[in-house]
């Protein structure tokens, strides 16, 4: 299975495609937030460390950012949605 999920108060409200193209690997997702206006999500999970920007209506991935070497934990948008911050922990 090579999506994701989104719940609010455990109802099912998107699925989401998120493949890697790496055959019948599972992505975690530890976080999720829409951005203020609901237009887009920020998703982040474990499989490939990266954090997706989706279009909520389409489902359609617009933005990887794969900038860690670690899981995704947490992401938020800025109040203008110009950006997206995203947390990831670094193990020394």
């Amino acid at each position: 299975m090579n999506s994701e999920y989104l719940t609010i108060q455990g109802r099912l409200i998107e699925t989401i495609k998120w493949d890697l193209g790496l055959g019948d690997t599972n992505t975690l997702l530890y976080a999720a937030c829409f951005n203020p206006t609901g237009e887009y999500i920020a998703a982040g999970g474990s499989e490939g460390n990266e954090t997706r920007v989706f279009h909520r209506q389409s489902g359609k991935c617009l933005a990887r950012l794969q900038s860690t070497k670690r899981a995704v934990y947490s992401v938020d948008f800025s109040p203008d949605s110009a950006q997206v911050c995203l947390l990831s922990i670094c193990m020394m």
